[in-house]
């Protein structure tokens, strides 16, 4: 049900702007799986998902890597 998936996307969005490292990566992990499991069920999410994983590619090395492969896996999708 896309009523019960905003606030799960929403969420996982605030994590991503934490600025705790570990927290992003997880968060980041999160929406990756999300992305796996739903599929085109995450295309109305998008429009708030995308900004807030792209703002974590510049960050560190690392939460660059795991951002580039979460938009990879949505466009995939």
């Amino acid at each position: 049900n896309g009523n019960k998936l905003i606030p799960i996307i929403d969420r996982l969005c605030e994590k991503l702007s934490d600025g705790n490292t570990k927290v992003n990566l997880h968060a980041l992990e999160g929406i990756s799986k999300c992305v796996t499991v739903l599929g085109q069920r995450i295309e109305p999410a998008l429009g708030v998902l995308v900004p807030s994983i792209c703002s974590n590619l510049a960050r560190t090395p690392k939460l660059g890597t795991v951002a580039k492969n979460t938009i990879e896996n949505m466009t995939m999708r």
